[in-house]
């Protein structure tokens, strides 16, 4: 399957409260901006019998428990523990009675603090755009906006936007407060798929990441999922050579890609799963990528770590 894309519902931009859920309540686990926090990111976990035990449930322990790293390594800089978590697709949380739904609040029940969840709908979300409208996204902090397909959260000095529409991921980018000092963009699609579903951008999504570029001052990354491998890439040009199959440019001046990979849906992808953290400290941003093999969900490694922007290093 290539990119198939869903229809988009409209372009309507207003932050009225009569058109979402925005809520003013400070995150549970709220400290000054200046303190560092942390959010993770993964996609294309499938429903329960679509995937090898244990991984997902594995994904969303090691947000709970930021296992890794191990608490005796006094060399590494801990992340802060996760306030929210972005599920870019393909996650399902409708499907076999919201099983996918109920291990999230299992995993989360008697913990400190439940994360927020914000999901992306994918390809194969069937039932979940409804879901998510009228279940998860009502439950969750400071969102706004009523369509699962467009919506944005304002977390402490981020935006979340959730959309890949220009028109509307730029309106939300020009209109960030001050207090804003970084944006992300969450969709299931790759702009530059790696490794699955290989296809150069078509022309919307040309001017999409062009229009990204244009404000590489605020915007940090673009996370998506739908190819079930983990890749990075970080690209000024997309008309260069970030636009073949295999390129894995790094171009100074760009907006950073993050496929966040699979949490667990091995078809067409590697045999492990991927979870993606980010590490906000004022004006700096690292990032840092776990991943566990499907036959041990729970023993998860960091495989990759860089600064985002900043100086201040994500871990070691």
């Amino acid at each position: 399957m290539g990119k198939t894309r869903s229809t988009p519902l409209g372009l309507i931009l207003s932050t009225s409260l009569s058109l979402g859920y925005f809520s003013l309540i400070t995150p549970a686990t709220a400290s000054p901006a200046t303190q560092p926090w942390a959010f993770a990111a993964f996609a294309d976990n499938r429903a329960a019998n679509e995937r090898p035990p244990d991984t997902f449930e594995g994904v969303l322990a090691e947000i709970r428990d930021m296992k890794f790293p191990a608490k005796d390594d006094s060399a590494a800089v801990r992340f802060p523990p996760i306030e929210f978590a972005v599920g870019c697709g393909d996650i399902k949380m409708a499907a076999d009675q919201h099983n996918n739904w109920n291990i999230w609040k299992n995993t989360f029940k008697g913990a400190d603090h439940e994360p927020c969840f914000f999901p992306v709908i994918g390809n194969w979300d069937n039932g979940d755009e409804e879901f998510n409208k009228t279940v998860i996204l009502p439950a969750q902090r400071n969102v706004v906006g009523a369509d699962p397909q467009r919506y944005y959260v304002d977390w402490r000095n981020v935006r979340l936007i959730v959309s890949s529409e220009p028109e509307y991921v730029e309106n939300l980018i020009k209109s960030a407060p001050k207090n804003i000092q970084h944006v992300f963009i969450a969709d299931h699609y790759p702009v530059f798929p790696r490794f699955a579903h290989e296809a150069a951008p078509t022309e919307k999504e040309v001017e999409f990441w062009g229009m990204l570029v244009k404000h590489r001052d605020k915007v940090r990354a673009y996370f998506c999922g739908h190819t079930h491998h983990y890749s990075r890439l970080r690209v000024a040009d997309p008309s260069g050579p970030a636009k073949g199959a295999t390129a894995m440019v790094d171009e100074p001046d760009g907006i950073y890609q993050i496929d966040c990979g699979n949490a667990g849906r091995p078809s067409h992808g590697e045999n492990v799963t991927t979870l993606v953290e980010i590490r906000i400290d004022g004006p700096n941003v690292g990032a840092r990528v776990l991943q566990a093999p499907h036959t041990r969900p729970s023993e998860f490694k960091i495989v990759e770590e860089w600064n985002i922007a900043g100086t201040t290093k994500p871990a070691k």
